[in-house]
């Protein structure tokens, strides 16, 4: 009770608020848009040295190591965005907000594609990739459903022990990648799941006593009554209606299929590389973007359409520049996942891109 007086007696002014508003709304997206350049500066010249050329699995190599870090920072930061406040006071359906975030990924990838490939950007178009841009984007809405519906905590940790999980199966025991110890692997594959389950827990807990504590603080304010805007307003009565509308099944069964199609993500690419190989194609990771992007931007039309036929608001103005930034954290973080999976495979690679709930924490 004491703390609660000691918070509400402890209100900053509005002119605090509006500085941290501003802070938050350039700075952060500034230092995430940093990390990202410099991630895939990095790894882009690590793999294009020639001492850093693998055709297989090379887990000595620091090209994987250092795409592991830049994609577990990014891969952590990309949603940031989502908490702007004028998408918390909108409220936009997942499907809406991710036609958005496709324009970020697409015109990131175009962009990186076109300087490095230049005329060959697209030479090798392939239905791989195509798959895997449609895999994305299907995973994506299924896993916003599943935070409706669950929750973040439960939903992250049900994702990311997942995801984890099942690309590590289709490493061992389909695409046949070496391990060095089975046993090994299984336990770090089982101490990876506990730990982000674990976080997964905590944050829950958190949630608790923060609810406990503002129930005390709502009885302390009926003395010190406050007026909420109407932007609040209106995020409460929208974040209230998705949760209403999202049943714990439907939350459940959205974030285990987004799961397993976010822990098969890589398994496009592998096959495309195999096939690049034997082909000759040179840049396969690049070349398979390209197709991967081709593939997000067809379901990005399909999509908008969607939204055209049934004449319902898009909020261009107020979504356009948050969606874009997500898009553009992620598609740097999906670049630095795909370079990890080439040196590391699914095995090791991709299931330790699954770190970045840590970062997502250390934001929250």
């Amino acid at each position: 009770l004491s703390l609660c007086q000691e918070c509400v007696a402890n209100q900053p002014s509005p002119e605090v608020n509006q500085r941290s508003c501003a802070g938050i709304g350039f700075v952060i997206p500034s230092c995430i848009a940093v990390i990202s350049i410099v991630s895939l500066l990095i790894v882009l010249a690590l793999d294009t040295s020639k001492s850093s050329q693998e055709d297989s699995i090379a887990p000595d190599s620091p090209v994987g190591w250092v795409a592991i870090l830049g994609c577990v920072m990014l891969y952590g930061s990309f949603a940031i965005p989502l908490k702007a406040p004028v998408v918390l006071a909108l409220g936009p359906s997942a499907l809406l907000f991710q036609l958005y975030v496709n324009i970020g990924v697409s015109g990131t990838l175009l962009v990186l594609t076109g300087m490095v490939l230049g005329t060959e950007t697209f030479a090798h178009i392939s239905l791989w990739g195509l798959l895997g841009g449609l895999m994305y984007m299907l995973a994506n809405v299924a896993a916003t459903i599943g935070i409706r519906g669950l929750g973040y905590a439960v939903a992250v940790a049900i994702w990311s022990g997942t995801t984890i999980s099942v690309s590590f199966v289709w490493g061992a025991c389909v695409l046949g990648q070496p391990l060095k110890s089975l046993m090994g692997s299984v336990v770090a594959l089982l101490v990876l799941v506990v730990a982000i389950v674990g976080a997964g827990v905590s944050s829950q807990l958190q949630v608790h006593l923060l609810q406990s504590m503002s129930c005390l603080q709502s009885e302390l304010e009926v003395s010190m009554p406050r007026e909420s805007s109407a932007r609040e307003v209106h995020s409460r009565d929208a974040q209230a209606s998705q949760v209403m509308h999202t049943s714990r099944i439907q939350g459940l069964v959205g974030m285990l299929v987004g799961a397993l199609l976010n822990g098969s993500l890589t398994i496009p690419y592998q096959y495309f590389a195999k096939a690049g190989k034997s082909n000759g194609t040179h840049s396969i990771e690049l070349a398979y973007l390209v197709s991967f992007m081709i593939g997000v931007m067809l379901s990005t039309v399909v999509g908008t359409l969607r939204f055209w036929i049934s004449k319902k608001p898009m909020h261009p103005k107020q979504l356009l520049m948050p969606g874009f930034l997500t898009g553009f954290y992620w598609a740097s973080g999906n670049v630095c996942a795909v370079y990890a999976t080439k040196y590391l495979g699914n095995t090791v690679g991709y299931p330790l891109c699954q770190c970045a709930v840590i970062v997502s924490g250390l934001w929250g």
